[in-house]
């Protein structure tokens, strides 16, 4: 095995433990969580995901990578909209000296949107080519 695959292999599988390890954490103090334990999980999944699709591109396998750059993407996708979209208060950023308390979450809130948009349209494209893939 060449030094640049065993490389990739290896980071592959840096990123699925990883992905493990912060969902082991979490189930193991999950009061230390600031978001539903739902989006915590997406999360983890999205480092697996990342480390199976480094290994699965690695080997050729196309339409599992395909299908798992479907899930990172997800992964990206959940805690952007969330934050952008979901109720209640989300303070991800501190009020600026130049704009009040509300006009500092709703210039969050717009970037998180713009980003959560985005990526929909990403992964959208991402599953057309999957599904094309799979007819192949």
């Amino acid at each position: 095995m060449d030094e640049r695959r065993r490389g990739r292999l290896i980071g592959g599988g840096i990123c699925i433990v990883l992905g493990l390890f912060e969902g082991l954490i979490m189930y193991r103090h999950p009061e230390k969580l600031h978001v539903p334990a739902g989006m915590a999980v997406v999360l983890c999944l999205a480092f697996v995901a990342a480390g199976l699709a480094i290994i699965a591109a690695e080997y050729q396998l196309r339409r599992l990578h395909a299908w798992l750059v479907v899930m990172i993407l997800v992964g990206l996708l959940v805690p952007g909209a969330w934050i952008a979209f979901g109720a209640g208060e989300h303070h991800c950023i501190d009020p600026l000296p130049f704009l009040n308390t509300f006009g500092a979450e709703l210039l969050c809130r717009g970037a998180f949107g713009i980003g959560a948009v985005l990526v929909a349209a990403i992964l959208g494209w991402v599953v057309r080519l999957a599904l094309r893939g799979n007819r192949r």
